[in-house]
């Protein structure tokens, strides 16, 4: 299920309208429409205020139990997140974005342009993180070092230490990060 579908769902659980939901979360109404209906993506933040109205927690939005061995995602469905005055996209690829034995994303990163400080969704110690570089290159700030990746090298870090990433060059950056759930 889409992340616009879950909010309309969530929406309609409270009786509110859109414009209701709006008003509540400091966002307008065409934006919340826009939303449920797919025709843009919500960032983190919009998210956050959206789910601080409707009660529910932002996992609502991206998480979701297996029930078959197997689930394919088709490339037009998978949730995209985008993050207030960055140039920072994610595309999400596996269930379970905030909780889950595995979660995954593709983010892509404008030229020039760093991540921020941390992480935007809770990563705790023993957490693991890998990151393969998949277009461009990137500088992965850890524990205080500078690790220089390009095209085809990867990263295994503690996602719980205070980490970033940013891309010096002059193309977009487009990195798959890959969190699993304990040390393995």
């Amino acid at each position: 299920m889409s992340v616009g579908a879950r909010l309309r769902e969530a929406r309609r659980a409270v009786g509110l309208r859109q414009r209701q939901l709006g008003e509540k979360a400091g966002v307008t109404p065409s934006l919340v429409s826009q939303i449920e209906r797919g025709r843009t993506s919500a960032s983190l933040n919009t998210l956050r205020k959206l789910a601080g109205v409707l009660g529910v927690p932002l996992a609502h939005f991206f998480d979701e139990r297996l029930t078959e061995r197997i689930k394919v995602v088709r490339k037009n469905d998978h949730a995209r997140l985008t993050f207030d005055g960055a140039s920072e996209r994610w595309t999400i690829l596996a269930a379970g974005l905030v909780r889950g034995k595995i979660r995954a994303v593709v983010a892509s990163l404008g030229p020039r342009q760093a991540s921020g400080a941390g992480d935007k969704i809770v990563v705790e110690p023993g957490e693991m993180k890998l990151c393969y570089v998949i277009e461009g290159a990137i500088d992965v700030v850890y524990g205080g070092q500078t690790y220089h990746l390009r095209a085809g090298d990867s990263a295994y870090l503690d996602g719980g230490v205070d980490h970033r990433w940013a891309n010096p060059g002059a193309r977009r950056a487009k990195v798959l990060w890959v969190i699993t759930e304990r040390r393995l």
